[in-house]
């Protein structure tokens, strides 16, 4: 997930600082996790639907000629 903003992180279960995260987990799912104040987070489904009552989804695309 992505906050727009970009201010605050997510610093419950799998957050950036969370223990959660070891080397095979993130060879597993093939991602460079970064630790920095970027907005991008990953979150638990059970804290999703715990914090969050709506979504939405927005598409961007780049480059459209």
């Amino acid at each position: 997930m992505r906050n727009p903003w970009g201010q605050g992180e997510w610093t419950g279960d799998w957050s950036d600082t969370s223990t959660l995260w070891t080397q095979q987990i993130k060879d597993e799912l093939a991602i460079e996790h970064s630790f920095r104040t970027d907005g991008a987070f990953w979150m638990d489904w059970e804290d999703f639907k715990k914090y969050f009552q709506l979504m939405s989804f927005g598409y961007y695309l780049e480059n459209a000629d």
